[in-house]
């Protein structure tokens, strides 16, 4: 954390507030995204007007020739099916993430599940903040946790190239008898004794917190065939993988699910889902083949910093600037907090790990402008739709498709699956009422995503998963084809 707090004192003397920038023209953008959605087509999904077709398109930083669906998937109702759309791998598809389950525990407070779930992945290495979830979040959460580890089993460190950190026999000695320092406090465990570790955070989580915890862990061999790519989160199978473990075609009509990163919270969903008339409204919406868009938001540097020195000796650094968050989304009518914070530049957009343009598609600053948490109607307005559109979602369990896990890491899978949800029908709304919340820790402020080690690792699979979307025939592919009812698994020939 003391890297935090000294990468905060420089970035603060840079920080521009959000709030200066110009206002004008606000009122009208509103009142024409208030009007209602255009009709979905391949434009809103590429961002790209029907001239621009054929010319290169983005995502993230990915170049590629713009995806093109096809006519019929704008008016299409597959998201009501999507939990069997997809299809195994073959031949020619990327290397798979080669999950194993090491264990899986079910919630013990199933009087708390309600109508909305949280669905989470996270790394090992943040396993604390499951805690602070439960804290908040009085319903149930479903996480998956991730470790790599190696040939015997034990969990690794890796440097930014994917490979396993070298250890001096001091270091590796420390570690395994649980003195490890971050930002690799798990290295050189066992698998038993990690599942005992995480075991007991779940227990303490829901003998502490208010919520239903179920949890799996898996971990993943990490080979050099892998590269960089290894350090990226394999988000898409783990959220596969938590998913079926809901069964989401036993899912109840108007069960809702919340997608969040593992140091995203969200408990303003909760005053959503509790108040009748606005839980209506919600699940009209969703059933109506919209998923509702939670802007992210962040601590700023500058914000986490005066967090710090406001707790001086009170409490360490990390838990100063996670109680400051905490504070904004536990806060009665969270939102108005949140918009003198920033108004401040206490916070700011998520930068989500490098990608600061990820969020811009929900509008921000017309959010704060939007809805009112005093009952006023709260239907929402159309994201903006742009390449690179990353949002967290809030949208019923049966419409959320497979991803795609040929893809690894964090944003990159939120970003697809954004694109694999317009070209089944489904519509974005921004809910000018709840949002998203990063909860500050040891890599909250990361670029690593954004680096060109990682980039290169996910291009080549992006370049893939346009041509097959642009070809009319795109199928998430997952480790489990059996599960895939609606379309059987083609031939290697018609990837």
């Amino acid at each position: 954390m003391r890297a935090l707090a000294a990468w905060c004192a420089a970035a603060g003397i840079i920080l521009v507030l959000a709030a200066s920038s110009s206002r004008l023209g606000l009122a009208t953008q509103r009142r024409e995204l208030l009007q209602g959605p255009a009709p979905l087509g391949a434009d809103a999904v590429t961002g790209r007007p029907a001239a621009a077709r054929g010319t290169l398109g983005r995502m993230g930083r990915v170049e590629a020739p713009a995806v093109g669906l096809p006519a019929e998937a704008a008016s299409s109702t597959a998201y009501r099916a999507a939990y069997q759309l997809c299809r195994g791998g073959d031949a020619q598809a990327a290397l798979l993430p080669q999950l194993q389950r090491a264990a899986a525990w079910e919630g013990t407070n199933s009087s708390k599940n309600g109508n909305t779930t949280v669905v989470t992945t996270l790394h090992v290495n943040e396993l604390p903040l499951l805690e602070v979830h439960c804290a908040v979040w009085p319903h149930k959460i479903a996480a998956a946790v991730y470790a790599p580890v190696d040939g015997s089993g034990r969990v690794v460190c890796l440097d930014r190239w994917g490979r396993p950190r070298e250890q001096g026999w001091l270091s590796s000695l420390l570690q395994r008898a649980g003195l490890g320092s971050e930002p690799c406090p798990f290295a050189g465990w066992s698998k038993a004794r990690l599942r005992h570790h995480v075991r007991s955070v779940q227990q303490r989580s829901q003998a502490r917190g208010m919520c239903n915890l179920q949890m799996e862990l898996y971990t993943e061999k990490i080979g050099e065939e892998m590269g960089p790519a290894a350090r990226l989160l394999p988000q898409a199978a783990l959220q596969n993988r938590i998913m079926a473990a809901l069964q989401p075609e036993k899912a109840e009509e108007h069960h809702a699910v919340v997608l969040l990163d593992g140091d995203m919270v969200s408990v303003d969903v909760w005053q959503l889902t509790n108040w009748p008339v606005r839980w209506e409204r919600a699940v009209q919406q969703m059933q109506a083949g919209r998923a509702l868009v939670l802007p992210g938001f962040q601590l700023s540097p500058a914000g986490a910093l005066a967090a710090i020195r406001a707790a001086g000796r009170r409490m360490s650094a990390e838990l100063a600037a996670m109680q400051a968050a905490v504070d904004i989304v536990t806060a009665e009518a969270g939102k108005f907090p949140l918009r003198d914070a920033y108004l401040e530049g206490r916070a700011s957009v998520l930068q989500d790990r490098g990608f600061a343009s990820s969020q811009e598609a929900a509008v921000p600053e017309l959010w704060f402008e939007a809805g009112d948490m005093h009952g006023l109607p709260d239907d929402g307005y159309p994201a903006l739709l742009q390449p690179g559109f990353a949002p967290f979602v809030f949208m019923l369990q049966r419409h959320v498709p497979w991803a795609d896990e040929r893809l690894r890491g964090t944003y990159y899978h939120r970003a697809w699956q954004a694109v694999v949800a317009r070209a089944q029908g489904l519509q974005h709304v921004v809910q000018p009422n709840t949002f998203a919340m990063q909860l500050p820790h040891e890599a909250a402020y990361s670029r690593h995503e954004a680096s060109l080690a990682a980039f290169q690792a996910v291009e080549p699979v992006f370049q893939q998963l346009l041509q097959e979307v642009g070809a009319g025939g795109y199928l998430p592919v997952t480790s489990f084809p059996e599960r895939c009812t609606a379309h059987p698994e083609p031939t290697s020939s018609a990837a």
